[in-house]
C-alpha cells in the first residue's frame, strides 16, 4: 500500500493506492485506488501487464512506483473532469523507444479485478497495450562501425595496465572481433574491455565507485538505462545477448568483494563506513556499486543503440569514478555546446583567481543537498563543464604559474566547481530556488553571477 506518490506537487492525495504484488512470480501484479468512491468517483484500476494488444510483455511491466504514479495522476484528472469512459492517449517510454498506448474502460465491479478495497464501488479499468520495436535476428555492424568500434576498443585497452586479473569468463580475448554471434553480441570485446577496468581498480577507485553509485541509488536509479538498453536490443538483434550478459553480470554482482578484489572492495568499505561494519549496512554498499555496474556493462553492449542520455544515466557512475579530474568521462557527458560558450564566457568575467577562490569555498561544502543534486547531475547528464586547461579568449583559464603547482587536486577541485556552475545553467529551470541558493551562497558568488543563476542565463 502505498499512500501520495504523484507528480503532483500542489495539492495532497486522500486516497491511497492499494499495490498487489503477484507472489508467483506470473505477472498478475496490479493496483488500484481506495478512497475516491468516499467523494462520490469511482476508483481506478491498472495491471502491471498489458491487457490489450499483441505484445503480451513477458519481460516488461510497470514497477510498483509506476502504477501507483499513473494512477495517482489519473486520479487528478478525474477529479477535475479531464478524465472520462472512453479516453484514449499514449505515452513514451525507455528513451522513445516503447509506446504505451492507454484507454479507460467501462466500469466494472471491484471484485472482477480483485479490488476487493473498493467494495461496493465502481471502478474505472485502466487499460493497455504496448508497442515496441520486433526482436531482429543478430546482424552485423556496418564497416564504419566496425572502424569506430575497433577505434574505441583500442583506446580503451591501451589504459588498462598489463597483467591483469580477470574473474572466470571475463578475461579479455586474444583478438578484436566484431562479429554479431558473439555471446554478447557485436559489442563482446567491448564489454569485456570496460569489465576490465573494473578487475583493475584499486581502492581509491572503489571508494570513489561505491560513492558514486550510492549518489546514483539516492538520485537516479539505474533501472531506466537498464530498460532502455533492453528496448534498443530488441531492434539491434542483441536480446538474447543482452539476456546473457545479465545473466553473466548477476553471477558477478553475487561474487563482488567475495571471490575477486576483495582485497580493494574491502578497504573501500572501511574507508567508508569504520572498521566494524553492520552487514546490512555493508550490503547496502555494495548493491549499489552492482547495479551500477550492471548498468554499465549492459549500456556497453548496445552503447550504439541507445540515447546518451540512456548512456550517461547507465555508465555515469563507473566511469566517471575512473578519473580523479573531473573531466568528463566521454564527450556526451559534456554540456551542450551553447552552455560551454555561455559557462565560458561567464569564467571569462570572473577571471582565474576568483575562480579558484568559489571553487575552494565549493569544495568545502560537503554533503549538502546542492553538493549532491549538483555532483549527481553531472555525473549522470550532459552537464560537464569545460576543460580548465583551455584558454578562453586568451585568458589562461587555470591562472597564473603559481597556482598550476599546487598539485593536481586544486585542478580537480576547479574542475569540479565548473562542472557544478556549468550544471545550475543546464538544468536551470528544474533545480529548486534553495539548491541554486545555496550553491551561490557557498561559493561566495559576486551578486551578478548569483542574479544571473537565479532568473537563469538566457
Amino acid at each position: 500500500m502505498i499512500r501520495g506518490m504523484t507528480t503532483e506537487t500542489t495539492r495532497r492525495p486522500w486516497w491511497i493506492v492499494n499495490a498487489i504484488f503477484d507472489p508467483d512470480g506470473g505477472g498478475a501484479d496490479f493496483s488500484y485506488t481506495e478512497g475516491l468512491a468516499a467523494r462520490g468517483h469511482p476508483e481506478l484500476h491498472i495491471w502491471a501487464r498489458p491487457t490489450d494488444g499483441l505484445d503480451p510483455g513477458e519481460d516488461w511491466h510497470f514497477s510498483q512506483r509506476d502504477t501507483c504514479v499513473l494512477l495517482n495522476d489519473l486520479a487528478w484528472r478525474l477529479l477535475d473532469g479531464t478524465l472520462r469512459v472512453g479516453d484514449r492517449w499514449e505515452e513514451t517510454y525507455d528513451g522513445g523507444l516503447v509506446t504505451v498506448r492507454f484507454e479507460v474502460g467501462e466500469p466494472v465491479e471491484a471484485a472482477s479485478v480483485e479490488a476487493f478495497g473498493a467494495r461496493d464501488a465502481p471502478v474505472l479499468p485502466v487499460r493497455w497495450s504496448l508497442d515496441r520495436p520486433p526482436v531482429a535476428p543478430p546482424r552485423a555492424l556496418a564497416a564504419a562501425q566496425r572502424v569506430a568500434l575497433r577505434s574505441e576498443y583500442d583506446e580503451l585497452c591501451a589504459l588498462l595496465p598489463p597483467g591483469g586479473v580477470a574473474p572466470p569468463g571475463w578475461a579479455l580475448p586474444g583478438r578484436f572481433s566484431a562479429g554479431p554471434r558473439q555471446p554478447y553480441g557485436p559489442r563482446h570485446t567491448m564489454v569485456l574491455a570496460r569489465a576490465a577496468q573494473l578487475f583493475s581498480g584499486d581502492v581509491s577507485f572503489w571508494y570513489r565507485l561505491m560513492m558514486s553509485a550510492m549518489l546514483q541509488h539516492q538520485q537516479a536509479p539505474a533501472g531506466h538505462a537498464i530498460a532502455v538498453a533492453h528496448a534498443a536490443a530488441r531492434g539491434a538483434g542483441r536480446r538474447d545477448a543482452l539476456v546473457r550478459l545479465e545473466e553473466a553480470v548477476h553471477r558477478l554482482r553475487t561474487d563482488l568483494g567475495l571471490t575477486w578484489a576483495v582485497d580493494e572492495v574491502g578497504a573501500a568499505l572501511r574507508a567508508l563506513l569504520g572498521p566494524v561494519v553492520d552487514e546490512e549496512l555493508r550490503e547496502a554498499w555494495l548493491d549499489a556499486a552492482g547495479a551500477s555496474i550492471e548498468s554499465c556493462l549492459l549500456v556497453e553492449a548496445v552503447a550504439d543503440e541507445v540515447p546518451d542520455q540512456a548512456l550517461t544515466l547507465g555508465q555515469g557512475a563507473v566511469r566517471s569514478s575512473l578519473t580523479t579530474d573531473g573531466r568528463a568521462p566521454g564527450p556526451e557527458w559534456l554540456a551542450p555546446q551553447g552552455v560551454l560558450d555561455r559557462v565560458r564566457a561567464l569564467m571569462v568575467r570572473l577571471g582565474s583567481e576568483t575562480m579558484v577562490d568559489h571553487a575552494r569555498q565549493w569544495d568545502r561544502q560537503v554533503g549538502t543537498e546542492a553538493v549532491q543534486v549538483l555532483g549527481g547531475r553531472t555525473m549522470l547528464g550532459s552537464s560537464h563543464g569545460p576543460t580548465v586547461q583551455l584558454e578562453v579568449d586568451g585568458v589562461t583559464v587555470f591562472g597564473p604559474r603559481k597556482l598550476v603547482r599546487e598539485q593536481r587536486r586544486l585542478q580537480a577541485v576547479l574542475q569540479c566547481w565548473v562542472n557544478d556552475l556549468t550544471a545550475v545553467v543546464v538544468h536551470r529551470s528544474v533545480l529548486s530556488d534553495e539548491v541554486v541558493e545555496e550553491f551561490c551562497r557557498a561559493c561566495g558568488l559576486p551578486a551578478w553571477l548569483s542574479r544571473e543563476l537565479a532568473t537563469g542565463c538566457d
